[in-house]
């Protein structure tokens, strides 16, 4: 009886929770900790040697806690130099190809997701909900009419979710997740953010042999967004001594200045950062050579947005 009794009232085996097993036996007290807790042990299974902070001096483990974290922060990331070449999204991108079906990028898009989802501690089961809301706006799209029949392409259909202003519980869009895993340079989701920017840049080269980009009369394309304090100053002494650095994202622009403020306040992230106003000068008889403009498949309205080709970010620019 006394045994019984003992077996009666084992605890739920998930960290923090107090709460009876679901049949009295050794176990947990429902799918949801079972699940959380299996997440757990897997991360913990996987961290060891390399997975601390890359920076010389800094001895805190990566931010995901693996070895394919590099970096404990951004902070530490941003004092470490890296060169295009050396980075997990070159390697991959070298030799990647393009994805040759929708379904494909869908499966990419959710790769990338649940692999930020399960590094953050959020329910891999988000993903799909996010994709479904995703999958919902590229059916509503509206493009122009000589396009429509374009709408089960693969290249159309990546652009058209970087462009989409749908946003999931963290209120955060598609294109934020891309460009983190690209910053981050995260190498196990990264053979799916190469392919997905192979299949992205389809549509760029496309658009480069068909319709000329209209440049803005006083040369400069604008971004409105938000930039954590402790990086400020990093940038106000690299505008002062006009220091050339590779920028490690794709960078959206539009040419309209109105629409700066509108972006940062309603689309900028994280929300509780300062606000700022990037301005880019472009050379006026060279422009740009790598830049595409996607107004006529941009979700978001009358954006008139412009958007760098990642496959180019080994370019340097200045600020």
């Amino acid at each position: 009886m006394l045994f019984r009794s003992f077996q009666a009232n084992q605890l739920c085996k998930m960290l923090g929770c107090k709460k009876l097993t679901h049949d009295g036996q050794e176990g947990y007290c429902s799918q949801d900790c079972l699940e959380n807790h299996w997440r757990i042990k897997r991360k913990e299974d996987r961290r060891g040697g390399g997975a601390e902070c890359s920076r010389s001096g800094c001895n805190k483990l990566s931010w995901n806690g693996h070895a394919s974290g590099i970096w404990c922060s951004t902070a530490c990331q941003i004092a470490t130099p890296q060169s295009f070449e050396a980075t997990n999204f070159h390697k991959r991108y070298e030799s990647s190809k393009a994805f040759e079906s929708t379904d494909q990028v869908w499966a990419g898009i959710s790769t990338v997701l649940r692999c930020l989802y399960l590094a953050e501690g959020r329910d891999e089961r988000e993903v799909g909900q996010f994709v479904l809301r995703l999958k919902t706006a590229v059916r509503e799209v509206g493009v122009k009419p000589e396009m429509a029949h374009s709408l089960d392409s693969p290249a159309l259909v990546a652009v058209i979710c970087w462009t989409c202003s749908e946003v999931d519980s963290e209120d955060r869009e598609w294109c934020s997740y891309l460009q983190q895993a690209v910053r981050l340079d995260l190498d196990e989701c990264m053979q799916a953010v190469a392919e997905i920017w192979r299949t992205m840049n389809q549509h760029i080269v496309t658009r480069k042999d068909s319709t000329p980009v209209v440049w803005p009369v006083s040369n400069i394309l604008h971004r409105g967004s938000r930039l954590p304090e402790q990086h400020v100053q990093w940038f106000r002494d690299a505008a002062r001594d006009r220091l050339i650095y590779r920028n490690k994202m794709a960078i959206s622009t539009t040419k309209i200045r109105s629409k700066v403020t509108s972006f940062m306040k309603n689309w900028g992230y994280p929300k509780e950062e300062p606000e700022v106003h990037w301005k880019f000068s472009l050379d006026p008889a060279e422009k740009c050579v790598h830049v595409n403009c996607l107004e006529d498949v941009t979700l978001m309205a009358d954006e008139a947005a412009s958007r760098h080709k990642l496959e180019c970010l080994d370019r340097k620019s200045v600020v």
